[in-house]
């Protein structure tokens, strides 16, 4: 899960035990001041616009109610936005973790092995057939990456284009 989701899901949490709210209205932006990079989000102004409660009052009710993290390093209010800063340990150790999985980092099963067939057809216009392949090969690396059981099919229609050539490329 990314840093940002990982904000979030902590945000919501925490907002929920005073106002329950949708995890999608919570926006974040990764910003930086030269001298750290910080994550801001103007959930304050969404929160004030729906509740009674006071920017400092919905401040102090969202820190006083965040669950303990091992993200968070500091959190101050500036003009209606929150800043968090993210702990130096947690990004070290997302760091770790992507030069262990290396190319799998990020890697997930959510296709669960679910069968999926990509299919193109190249007609008259073999101008465009590479460009179809490299989508079709694009579609099915993603897919794959995300757990799917990926079948390819490759249908040419016109019987002047080289099959051949359309081989070497597939090939390469």
């Amino acid at each position: 899960m990314s840093i940002a989701n990982n904000l979030k899901r902590l945000l919501k949490e925490s907002i929920d035990s005073f106002y329950k709210i949708d995890i999608d209205t919570i926006q974040t932006t990764q910003e930086n001041n030269n001298t750290e990079i910080y994550y801001s989000t103007n959930i304050i102004s969404y929160l004030k616009e729906k509740t009674y409660f006071k920017e400092e009052e919905l401040y102090n009710k969202i820190i006083n109610n965040l669950p303990q993290n091992e993200i968070i390093n500091k959190i101050n209010l500036n003009n209606e936005k929150i800043n968090i800063t993210i702990k130096e340990s947690y990004l070290t150790n997302n760091l770790k973790k992507i030069l262990k999985q290396k190319e799998d980092y990020g890697k997930t099963t959510i296709g669960n092995n679910e069968k999926i067939n990509i299919e193109i057809m190249i007609d008259n216009n073999i101008d465009d057939y590479l460009e179809y392949l490299i989508k079709m090969d694009t579609l099915s690396r993603i897919m794959d990456f995300c757990g799917y059981n990926i079948e390819k099919e490759l249908y040419i229609t016109n019987e002047n284009i080289d099959i051949d050539l359309i081989k070497k490329e597939i090939d390469n």
